[in-house]
């Protein structure tokens, strides 16, 4: 089998870090995969402000020059960085979550269950 990736995409504001905008992608993203992810994040963000950005920070990677016209036709300024620090972030408490979530559904062991180390001392060692 050949493993397959996936990836996350993620618009996050700058001034409080806040998730506004995410996109799971199967396989290498395209130019049109990242501007319906920004046109999510302008139209219906999940903190529900809609807004148009001054300003998009973006990682170099050569498929998004095609989208660099129409971000200036809209006003939109892009600066293209190595790090994106409040997307790191913003991913690391994404994981967090889901972790999180999986747990939840954890089922509890009886008490029976919690005394294993006492009725089986070779496994609790």
């Amino acid at each position: 089998m050949r493993s397959e990736t996936h990836y996350l995409g993620m618009v996050v504001a700058k001034n409080n870090g806040m998730l506004l905008a995410d996109m799971t992608v199967h396989g290498r993203p395209s130019v049109n995969d990242l501007a319906t992810l920004l046109a999510h994040a302008m139209k219906r963000p999940l903190d529900g402000d809609a807004r148009r950005p001054r300003l998009v920070r973006l990682r170099g990677h050569r498929q998004w020059r095609g989208l660099f016209p129409v971000l200036k036709e809209l006003g939109i300024d892009v600066s293209v960085e190595r790090k994106l620090p409040g997307v790191e972030r913003a991913y690391r408490d994404h994981l967090r979550r889901l972790r999180d979530d999986q747990r939840a559904g954890m089922i509890k062991p009886s008490a029976a269950q919690a005394k294993v180390e006492a009725m089986f001392p070779a496994v609790a060692r």
